[in-house]
């Protein structure tokens, strides 16, 4: 076989290899994704406040106090000097897609507002505990009810702002907010680790220092489901598909690597033959002669040198021109005497 199918019959075996190793490559790698197994616990969010507004002994409201319904239903404004407390009832649920282990806290605060009248900027507040931090373990359960009744003094906190505004002496924007801060950790049977959910403070707000008060709440009566995302670790099945991807990317490496050294040294072979070609074209160009195709090989005896240096010295003794025939991957320089024919063949490999 001529030395150019050998290389291009090395290259074009290489190659495939190289298309096979790629695709087995991307086969496992891709495998290691799919078997990639998502473990997921949902849960949601639903809260609702309900509360009351106690009056001061009055002559103008038969009942002692009013109710939430009552106030929004009718889209009441309370006068602030008639209030003498608000009760408060939290009730806060929430709810898993798997029975889950872990433990949860909760307590209510009042914040004390200060704020610029004309924007958000805060001049002055205050944190206030109305109940102490509850902490409860969760025992293999899809659900968490917290239940939490509270009494603010509503003329006491309105009483703080007012000396404040006088100290101050600025125009200025108050309120109460009272929170129900609720914390939790939790883990599941199918999770490795525990996490803290992130769960929305509940809070109500109560305008302080005006005439007339409304009550704003922040409840979230329409649940929104949330998820714990956590993806399964190191399969044996994962990691052997993982290992067969790296086998073959090397193998695809070391094959690169030969094809690299192949094309390498072919080049350097055709450099080799070239510049070879040029000096002796060049250095004996006045005895050299082009022929466009070779005698008939039967009717000499032909001896083949080793180098064009024998050529030469068979050209001293004859004085006869040397053909030279070119062909694509070697060139053929024949000396004819008679029935005498010497040959020298330079190719294009080492």
């Amino acid at each position: 076989m001529h030395d150019s199918a050998k290389y291009l019959l090395k290259y074009l075996l290489f190659t495939m290899l190289a298309c096979i190793f790629i695709v087995l490559g991307a086969y496992f790698y891709k495998q290691t994704k799919a078997e990639t197994i998502i473990h997921k616990v949902d849960y949601s969010e639903t809260s609702n406040i309900d509360y009351r507004v106690y009056l001061k002994d009055n002559k103008f409201f038969d009942d002692k106090y009013l109710t939430k319904e009552s106030i929004v239903n009718d889209n009441k404004l309370v006068v602030a000097e008639l209030i003498d407390r608000i009760s408060i009832n939290y009730n806060y649920l929430i709810k898993f897609s798997e029975k889950v282990n872990g433990k949860y806290s909760y307590y209510v605060k009042a914040i004390i507002e200060s704020n610029e009248s004309a924007g958000s900027k805060n001049y002055w507040s205050k944190e206030y505990a109305l109940t102490e931090k509850k902490t409860k373990d969760i025992t293999n359960s899809d659900s968490v009810v917290v239940l939490e009744d509270v009494s603010v003094e509503y003329d006491k906190y309105n009483k703080i702002l007012n000396d404040w505004r006088a100290v101050a002496n600025v125009s200025m924007d108050g309120k109460l907010k009272v929170i129900l801060v609720f914390e939790s950790t939790v883990g599941s049977p199918i999770l490795q680790k525990k996490y803290n959910l992130n769960n929305n403070d509940i809070k109500l707000e109560i305008p302080l220092s005006k005439a007339a008060t409304e009550i704003t709440i922040n409840e979230n009566a329409e649940s929104k489901v949330k998820s714990i995302e956590e993806e399964e670790k190191d399969s044996d099945s994962k990691y052997m598909k993982y290992r067969i991807g790296v086998v073959f990317s090397f193998l695809l490496a070391v094959i690169c690597i030969i094809l690299i050294l192949i094309t390498r040294n072919n080049q350097k072979n055709d450099n080799k033959y070239y510049v070879e070609l040029k000096r002796i074209l060049n250095t004996y160009d006045g005895i050299i002669v082009n022929v466009s195709s070779l005698p008939d090989l039967e009717k000499f005896n032909v001896i083949k040198v080793r180098s064009f240096d024998e050529l030469l010295d068979a050209h001293s003794e004859v004085r006869l021109p040397i053909n030279y025939y070119r062909q694509k991957h070697k060139s053929t320089f024949i000396l004819v005497n008679d029935t005498m024919l010497w040959m020298y063949v330079l190719r294009n490999v080492d």
